[in-house]
Order: C-alpha cells, then structure tokens, then sequence
C-alpha cells in the first residue's frame, strides 16, 4: 500500500508512524546500496525498534499488572523527561560563555 502513495523522494504524506519507519527504513537502505548516506537509515530503525519495544513492554506490563501498569508507565516518562531537562540545563550553562 505504501508504494502506491511514494512520489518522487518519498510518500507524499504521512502514513503510520510502524509502516512509515518501515518504509522509511527500506528507502534508507536502497539510498545507502546506490551510494547515497550509509548510515541515515539507522535513525529509523531506531524509531521503529523504539515503537516495537514500547508494545510489547505495554503488552507485558498490562499481562503482569493490569491497568496499573499505566502508573509505571507514567512514572518511567515522568523520569526520563526529568533526566533529558536536567542534562539540557547542564549542557546550556556549561555552554555559556564566562
């Protein structure tokens, strides 16, 4: 399905985030086999592998603990963003000029 709406560099739209990075990931590789970025790909498949993970730990998680596994959920995004604006904060005064 996804072939019939690429045009010229690319889909022309945005499909699913799932079958978007897999196309996304199958145009990096045909990119990198015709000598374009070797390496664009891998962003990707990261996201795709990213998704895939969070699924199947939601999965996991519900199967384990119910509907609390919501509460573990938040707490662990909760965390991560504390973590991502504690290093920001650090990097932007460390940049600073004295």
């Amino acid at each position: 399905m996804n072939t019939v709406f690429s045009g010229s560099g690319g889909p022309s739209f945005g499909i699913t985030y799932m079958t978007g990075a897999l196309v996304k990931i199958g145009e990096g590789i045909v990119g990198a086999l015709r000598g374009g970025d070797r390496t664009g790909w891998l962003r990707s498949l990261a996201l795709w592998l990213a998704i895939a993970g969070g699924a199947i730990g939601g999965a996991v998680g519900y199967a384990a603990f119910g509907t609390a596994a919501l509460w573990y959920a938040a707490v662990f995004a909760l965390a991560i963003t504390w973590v991502d604006l504690t290093a920001r904060a650090r990097a932007s005064r460390g940049s600073t000029p004295a």
